[in-house]
């Protein structure tokens, strides 16, 4: 035999051969191109979904400015409820708010030592005393299971299309109630939220937490992450209201340079931990002796004028 004959299919094989690892070394780095960009990608769809959480619109707005606020915040939602939880000074808007509203029904009322009751929990068999980072610290520390606020009468009101409710809670955390499911009282009106299907939260703490004499500034925003973290879990939007100024009486714990300082705190640490809660700051326009009936209460006029941005 020639040998041609065998040269020709050598070479061929040779040539197949070379082929192939030619073109399984093109298909193998096609293949890491893919598996390589693909990676790419999916890092900067996490990239891109971490930059949307921490670039998330933060609602807040100041005095005046707060003037259509509420609206603009729930443009496009609709809401059938609407809670205010806080202290005295929050008790007195709600009053307010009532009274522009004029025709609602009440339908449940409860004094300051039947809350529990009025947030359907059961005491739980022993009550245990506060630590010095929390409430209660005058009536309520004597009184198991009763608020230190004595006029806020926790109440729910049917107002035609929308209820309208106000929850006494004086701190940003406090063991007033303390329920067979719940140790606190933040925790207990949260659970109460879930089993009553809840809209909007509007909130405050401060005044009182300010008679707490072992609470420091960071201390105080570590609570109020705490409630907050629990309003967010079962309230569908929850609006922070800042402290508003006090008039500056001798012998009260509150000033307003620490007002100013914890409102800021508190603005800063919801922008980056709770971007979805509004803030609303009234502190400038509470901030005058003519805006004041005492020490932290404001005049009937400066709470309508407040209650005209809910309404």
């Amino acid at each position: 035999m020639d040998n041609g004959q065998y040269v020709k299919p050598t070479v061929a094989i040779i040539i197949t051969g070379m082929c192939f690892m030619i073109y399984f070394g093109v298909f193998k780095n096609i293949i890491e191109l893919k598996w390589v960009t693909t990676l790419i990608k999916l890092k900067w769809d996490t990239t891109l979904t971490k930059l949307k959480l921490d670039t998330e619109t933060f609602h807040s707005c100041t005095g005046l400015n707060c003037t259509n606020f509420f609206k603009s915040y729930f443009w496009k939602k609709t809401y059938n409820s609407l809670v205010f939880l806080g202290d005295s000074c929050m008790y007195r808007l709600f009053l307010t708010i009532m009274r522009k509203k004029g025709f609602c029904k009440i339908k449940k009322q409860v004094n300051r030592c039947s809350l529990i009751s009025y947030l359907g929990k059961k005491r739980c068999s022993k009550w245990t005393k506060p630590s010095s980072t929390e409430g209660p610290y005058s009536y309520g520390l004597t009184h198991p299971f009763c608020t230190d606020c004595s006029g806020c009468n926790s109440a729910l009101y049917n107002c035609g299309e929308i209820k309208i409710e106000y929850i006494s809670v004086e701190y940003a955390r406090d063991v007033e109630i303390q329920s067979t499911t719940s140790n606190t009282t933040q925790e207990a009106v949260s659970l109460y939220f879930n089993s009553n299907f809840t809209n909007v939260c509007v909130v405050n703490s401060g005044f009182h937490d300010m008679v707490l004499p072992a609470l420091t500034d960071r201390l105080y925003v570590k609570n109020v992450h705490f409630y907050v973290q629990h309003l967010v879990q079962t309230c569908q939007n929850v609006i922070w209201i800042s402290t508003t100024a006090v008039r500056g009486d001798k012998g009260f714990p509150q000033n307003n340079r620490r007002i100013q300082l914890w409102n800021r705190l508190i603005k800063e640490m919801l922008r980056n931990k709770f971007p979805k809660v509004g803030f609303m700051d009234f502190f400038s326009i509470s901030n005058s002796t003519k805006a004041h009936r005492d020490n932290v209460h404001l005049t009937a006029a400066v709470y309508k004028l407040i209650a005209n941005f809910f309404t």
